[in-house]
């Protein structure tokens, strides 16, 4: 970073180190006041579904990208039309955000 009038300009310029870190989605909740899986829903006019776009995007970031899953892993596995790099089963999903995250660390 290199300041620019008093504010930090971030370079966002890739270099091959960034390919080295995988983009994690975090999609291990259990969605209990939608009561479906939020990963599954539909956006409007796409036809795509939010996990599909948060691999889409995710690969923006990284070749490698994750999904975490818990609560309804076999049923966003199974729908899921665009495949990530992994599957990652989130054990203790219950346990909330940190799991997702203790579980995704883990696996890099």
């Amino acid at each position: 970073m290199r300041p620019a009038f008093g504010v930090f300009i971030i370079n966002f310029s890739a270099s091959p180190n960034d390919q080295e870190f995988p983009a994690l989605i975090l999609a291990a909740g259990a969605s209990s006041r939608l009561g479906r899986p939020k990963a599954l829903l539909r956006m409007p006019g796409t036809g795509n579904t939010l996990l599909d776009q948060a691999i889409h995007n995710g690969r923006l970031l990284s070749r490698d990208v994750r999904v975490l899953c818990g609560a309804w892993y076999p049923l966003i596995r199974f729908r899921a039309t665009t495949q990530p790099s992994a599957w990652l089963q989130v054990p203790d999903w219950q346990e909330g955000l940190s799991a997702s995250l203790a579980t995704g660390l883990a696996s890099m």
